[in-house]
């Protein structure tokens, strides 16, 4: 899948502002690649070091993520002019995807194609050149959208950290697992806070089990 992404101007300490551990850009960009986006067509203002996009994209996570960086075009997904300067480099899918949208693979990926214009762009949409090609007088909705949390400022980090707490994990998860994300949230939270990693978390809490059954 392709995504389209435009970062906006004074947005830098935004971009690098940690959410459970991870830069904010870094974390919606990786997101969107486990919910299958492999291509991005990223506007990047000229008023922003492109050095802190370059530090983003050495992450293993979006390494290979195939991206065409177009610096310093007012791209405004609100008009239709701006998708037909790039209808060249679309794909007939594409995703729109706002720069500071915090939600699950699971969820982005369960997206369906949006089947009139969007009113709202400051959540997911999933588009065909078809869509694009259609005036927004012919069709304006806000849609059934995607569960998530927009941060606009360090204030809506909290928010964001409950909500990747509150889904994390598989779907499919049988009670027992779903029991046991629900009574270690308030711990995952604080643990992305440290240099912790998943390894030494899940060793240590074999200990802990060990001990307890010798007790």
């Amino acid at each position: 899948m392709q995504a389209v992404m435009v970062i906006p101007k004074g947005s830098e300490k935004m971009l690098t502002q940690r959410v459970a551990g991870i830069p904010l850009l870094e974390r919606v960009l990786a997101t969107a690649v486990r919910a299958g986006v492999r291509e991005l067509i990223l506007f990047w203002p000229c008023e922003i070091d492109a050095a802190l996009w370059a530090e983003a994209a050495e992450s293993p996570t979006l390494r290979h993520l195939e991206t065409i960086k177009i610096d310093s075009f007012p791209f405004d997904p609100k008009r239709s002019r701006s998708w037909t300067a790039i209808r060249s480099l679309l794909k007939d899918e594409c995703l729109w995807l706002p720069w500071n949208f915090i939600t699950s693979s699971a969820l982005l990926a369960s997206l369906k194609p949006c089947r009139v214009v969007p009113r709202d762009w400051n959540q997911p949409v999933r588009l065909t050149q078809e869509l694009l090609g259609t005036s927004p007088a012919d069709g304006v909705t806000n849609g059934p959208g995607v569960d998530g949390v927009s941060i606009y400022s360090r204030e809506g980090l909290p928010s964001a950290e409950r909500f990747l707490a509150a889904n994390a994990g598989k779907s499919t998860a049988d009670i027992y697992s779903t029991f046991n994300r629900r009574l270690c949230r308030r711990f995952v939270r604080a643990a992305t806070h440290t240099r912790a990693t998943p390894n030494p978390v899940a060793l240590a809490g074999l200990l802990v089990a060990a001990i307890s059954a010798l007790m």
